[in-house]
């Protein structure tokens, strides 16, 4: 799996090459210091992820998000940048990118984000959506959920906004532990039967927890009770 870092800061691009070995995904990193670099790049494959700065040289801002977006339209991209305005967030959403995350997170949570999008999610600052502010008027609380168009947000009992009746967008991976725990496995039984490390099963399932907004499995099987079984598991 190939994954490009563009920012112009050496110290970053080895902090986050250094956060990217502990996901155990075996990836290769590349690094550009601009947009304008990936012209002249010669990758050998499209990278799976994008992690942009939106404060670089020459082209910066939204319009590096949409160049980069032009050029590699199958990638996910995340913004890695010290801004984080609830307006600039937004626009980059919208505008295509599959997270945000702020270059004052902790190694903790940009190795937790990055899992994240490579699993098919999206992050966002848990302050930015507890602001109110993102996407326009849709009021969303949590810490990593979904804000496409068309999946409206519904009040839970626990008073948080979940992303769509699928369970905040939660990734298939996760909702295949979501079911696991409506039918009482363990950690070691869910690693077991789906085939991944207790780790990642404990990994997953801190996810899950920040992004539903609850803080242990019966309160996840009590919001999530009426999602589909995971058709993998069926």
């Amino acid at each position: 799996m190939d994954i490009l870092v563009i920012d112009d800061h050496p110290l970053i691009v080895q902090a986050i090459t250094t956060v990217i070995g502990t996901l155990g995904r075996n990836a290769v990193v590349h690094a550009l210091e601009s947009v304008e670099a990936i012209e002249a790049a010669e990758l050998p494959n499209d990278p799976q992820l994008v992690l942009l700065d939106l404060a670089l040289p020459g082209v910066s801002g939204l319009p590096a998000l949409e160049a980069v977006c032009r050029h590699y339209p199958r990638s996910s991209i995340v913004i890695f940048s010290a801004t984080q305005d609830a307006r600039t967030i937004t626009s980059a959403l919208l505008a295509g990118a599959r997270g945000f995350i702020p270059k004052t997170s902790r190694y903790r949570v940009l190795a937790d984000a990055l899992q994240l999008v490579l699993d098919g999610g999206t992050y966002v600052p848990p302050d930015i959506l507890g602001s109110g502010n993102l996407a326009g008027d849709r009021p969303i609380l949590g810490a990593e959920v979904d804000v496409s168009p068309g999946n409206p947000p519904r009040m839970t009992p626990s008073g948080r906004f979940l992303a769509s009746t699928a369970g905040a967008r939660l990734t298939e991976r996760q909702r295949e532990i979501v079911s696991l725990f409506a039918d009482g496995l363990t950690t070691k039984q869910i690693s077991r039967r789906l085939g991944i490390s207790a780790n990642t099963v404990k990994s997953h399932v801190a996810v899950i927890f920040r992004t539903l907004g609850v803080s242990n499995r019966a309160q996840v099987v009590a919001l999530t009770h009426s999602l589909p079984r995971s058709p993998s598991l069926q």
